[in-house]
């Protein structure tokens, strides 16, 4: 609730008003001397990332980047989706497979969230080396736009 008093020059027909406050702001992907902060999310090397990771887990060997932002305040039913263009203009969506925050993540500045990281699936077809330009999209809003390499 919103209380208004000690009007001048006005008559307030009603002192009282209710508000929202939506937590929409883009998410904003770190940024380490012009490239993405990213890992490889199996061997948490920096980049070139390989397209294909033969050391993968699972049954797909398509490899995982992890992206970061210490803006994404995560909420119950928050959708985050992910695409990157190539050098070629080629828009690929990437599958996003987990967001979370970093658990040991302890904030310099008390006032900033936790540290959430993006695990995403690099794209198919991706035959020379490279750099992706990627983006997150939540709350209906982009991102701002950070640089990996990729390697076939």
């Amino acid at each position: 609730l919103i209380n208004l008093s000690s009007p001048n020059n006005v008559t307030l027909a009603d002192a009282q008003a209710v508000a929202a406050i939506v937590d929409d702001d883009a998410a904003i992907l770190q940024l380490a001397f012009g490239r993405a902060t990213a890992l490889d999310a199996v061997t948490l090397l920096r980049e070139p990332f390989a397209a294909t990771n033969p050391v993968y887990f699972g049954s797909d060997k398509h490899g995982r980047v992890i992206v970061f932002t210490l803006n994404l305040v995560l909420t119950p039913g928050l959708v985050v989706t992910a695409q990157a263009v190539d050098d070629q203009q080629v828009t690929h969506q990437l599958a996003v497979e987990f967001v979370g925050h970093v658990p040991s993540f302890i904030p310099q500045i008390p006032a900033e969230p936790a540290l959430t990281q993006i695990v995403l699936k690099l794209p198919e077809g991706i035959t020379t080396a490279g750099d992706l330009r990627v983006r997150i999209i939540t709350r209906g809003r982009f991102s701002n736009q950070v640089v990996i390499a990729v390697k076939p």
